[in-house]
């Protein structure tokens, strides 16, 4: 997944994992395909309930992202459900003790810093928007997007060093990955 090897809309079987036969799998993905940012999902009401097999799963595809160089963040929801101050004004997400609490679980559980932590709360009930509810999303996606464009920066910056375009790279990634498949 992380190297771009399944292809846009691929419906996963957990009966049948996806292999290099399978009908969605991309052999020669291009950077543009490979993932540039994780982000794990997580309710701000049960992060210190998850069961450990789920916590380790999570450690190890983290493992690996962090082994590729690939950004890690949280996006923690349902922070009005943990939190009565924050379901009476979502503004009080900043102040609040247990949101707080919840960010330092996630950001233990997962090894990662405290920023890297973003609370939202779901649009559930709500038959309008709500612009503090909106602003807590649009601060979490414009972090991701920093996270991702970071990593592209390093990406680029790498490539610069090397004397390779983009575009020479996804050449030689598919000559490489072709030559790693004889």
């Amino acid at each position: 997944m992380l190297n771009g090897n399944i292809s846009d809309f691929y419906e996963f079987n957990p009966a049948t994992p996806i292999c290099p036969e399978n009908p969605g799998f991309v052999h020669q993905p291009k950077v543009k395909d490979k993932i540039h940012c994780v982000l794990f999902v997580i309710d701000a009401g049960t992060v210190g309930d998850i069961p450990p097999k789920l916590v380790e799963k999570m450690n190890s595809f983290q493992r690996i992202a962090n082994r590729k160089g690939i950004p890690r963040a949280v996006l923690l929801t349902k922070v009005d459900l943990a939190c009565k101050d924050v379901a009476s004004n979502v503004i009080n997400v900043f102040n609040s003790k247990k949101i707080e609490d919840a960010v330092d679980k996630a950001s233990n559980l997962l090894g990662l810093p405290r920023n890297h932590v973003l609370p939202v709360k779901n649009y559930e009930t709500e038959i309008e928007l709500d612009d503090n509810i909106s602003i807590l999303a649009l601060m979490a996606l414009r972090q991701v997007l920093h996270f991702a464009e970071d990593y592209i920066q390093v990406l680029q910056n790498k490539l610069k060093a090397c004397g390779v375009s983009s575009e020479k790279l996804d050449q030689r990634e598919s000559l490489e990955k072709g030559s790693d498949q004889e």
